[in-house]
């Protein structure tokens, strides 16, 4: 086969483009074969290695561990690797939005901590106005994108002094960013929105999730003068239990992810060329790791002792691999869009959709939507923004009527740090950031936001 950049040459030059536009599939599935023939070895094996870590919460082992095994043999068909893709991209949208929970319960929970910490005062040096004009110097050192990061942390851990009228009036003004946006852009902010302030998008199925419920349920439910130091410290207890469930739950579904992007890729690219130097390596690992999984929770560390050898000396093959797929996938867009024509006309609309569906398998994005079946994105009309945002305006006014007024104040918070922050002037953000601090007269939650404050700030 010729070297990718005489194909493109020849194609740019129309000279045999049949010949070429045909070419330039089966050379960048074959550079993507390679690469991810290697990279599902190396994942397989991370995989296991990750489900021994907690062997009684491994849901849905046995369909990766069947969809490996088939692979091997031979017998594993795309759609059924499609569908575990979307089936694990459903319970990372399920973990995505109990972590927006535990946020939001985190923030209540350092809001009242200092209570039972004994903390009442203010240091006696500290003012609001000398803070503000620390958090100013803060933001000043930053440039550009960096700038606009720090400020969304900052605000996100400010006090929210205002009334529902007027939170609802400034959620409505930012909303407005979104009119010129397309529907698909605009209900994935709102379901953003929705799951900061853990309006009714969780799935209670997931068991985190129904546990954050319950500890949102205390806050909600509460002032937190009546919140005791007993119901507290359980509740906290159960917060990191929690945590440390949802990273464990966030890892394994990133690396399953990763396992079934690099089955669906080698099954569009074809057979893997066995030419290259890390086939038999990346061969006899996901062979080990098939015999490692069948097995498990039964281990055997001589096999997984020699599995992780080979993964050592795999390794070092992998940069050149993706060298060389990076290098032949560049063209795949341009190619796509500048000779849809020709392409259309030698028949090969379906090969050079694979190539783009593969690029976006092997992007940093761990659940792409199928090309197949995406859409022209739908232009935003005025009636179906007002309807939704009549929509969430009703959810939050439920929550609102329904709670506390510190739970009140930490969803306008957590909403506030989801909309991008709109302020004319650095001396507007300023007195946002003053009347925040000076508006608060609750010293312990006033404490606890200083402290989150500073903490972000000395990062």
């Amino acid at each position: 086969m010729a070297d990718i950049h005489e194909i493109i040459r020849n194609i740019r030059g129309k000279t045999a483009l049949s010949e070429n536009l045909s070419a330039y599939p089966a050379a960048v599935k074959k550079d993507a074969a390679r690469l991810s023939y290697a990279d599902l070895s190396l994942h397989a094996a991370a995989l296991y290695e990750d489900e021994l870590k907690d062997a009684e919460t491994s849901e849905g082992l046995s369909e990766i561990r069947t969809a490996l095994s088939s692979y091997t043999e031979g017998s594993l068909s795309l759609a059924e690797c499609v569908s575990l893709r979307k089936k694990n991209a459903e319970r990372m949208q399920a973990i995505s939005c109990a972590i927006d929970a535990y946020t939001l319960a985190e923030y209540l929970m350092n809001r009242v901590e200092h209570r039972f910490l004994g903390e009442r005062e203010l240091p006696g040096d500290y003012s609001d106005l000398t803070f503000t004009a620390e958090i100013m110097a803060y933001f000043s050192q930053k440039k550009d994108e960096a700038r606009g990061i720090a400020v969304s942390e900052i605000l996100q851990e400010l006090p929210v002094r205002m009334t529902k009228e007027r939170f609802l009036e400034i959620l409505i003004q930012r909303l407005g960013i979104y009119r010129a946006s397309d529907t698909e852009a605009f209900e994935g902010i709102l379901l953003q929105l929705r799951a900061a302030a853990a309006v009714g998008e969780q799935d209670l199925q997931y068991e985190p999730a129904s546990r954050l419920s319950e500890i949102l349920g205390i806050f909600r439910e509460k002032n937190p003068r009546d919140i005791t130091e007993e119901e507290f410290y359980s509740a906290r207890e159960r917060l990191t239990e929690i945590s440390v469930r949802l990273n464990r739950d966030s890892e394994r579904a990133t690396i399953r992810a990763y396992v079934l992007n690099n089955l669906e890729t080698l099954l569009l690219s074809g057979s893997v060329p066995s030419d290259n130097p890390e086939y038999e390596s990346a061969g006899k690992i996901l062979e080990n790791t098939v015999l490692l999984l069948r097995k498990f929770p039964e281990q055997d560390s001589c096999l997984l002792s020699d599995t992780m050898a080979l993964c050592s000396n795999l390794e070092g093959h992998l940069e050149d691999a993706l060298e060389q797929y990076t290098e032949s996938i560049t063209f795949a867009e341009d190619l796509s869009n500048r000779l849809s024509g020709e392409i259309e006309e030698r028949g090969l609309t379906q090969d050079y959709s694979d190539l783009l569906m593969i690029r976006d398998l092997r992007s940093e994005s761990t659940y792409p939507e199928e090309r197949a079946e995406r859409k022209e994105p739908a232009p935003l009309s005025d009636d179906l923004f007002d309807r939704k945002v009549r929509e969430l305006l009703s959810a939050l006014s439920e929550v609102f009527g329904n709670s506390r007024r510190n739970y009140v104040r930490a969803v306008m918070g957590r909403i506030l740090s989801v909309l991008p922050p709109v302020f004319k002037s650095a001396e507007e953000l300023e007195n946002y950031i003053y009347a925040a601090l000076s508006s608060c007269r609750n010293t312990e939650e006033k404490l606890g936001c200083i402290e989150l404050c500073r903490k972000l700030m000395e990062q």
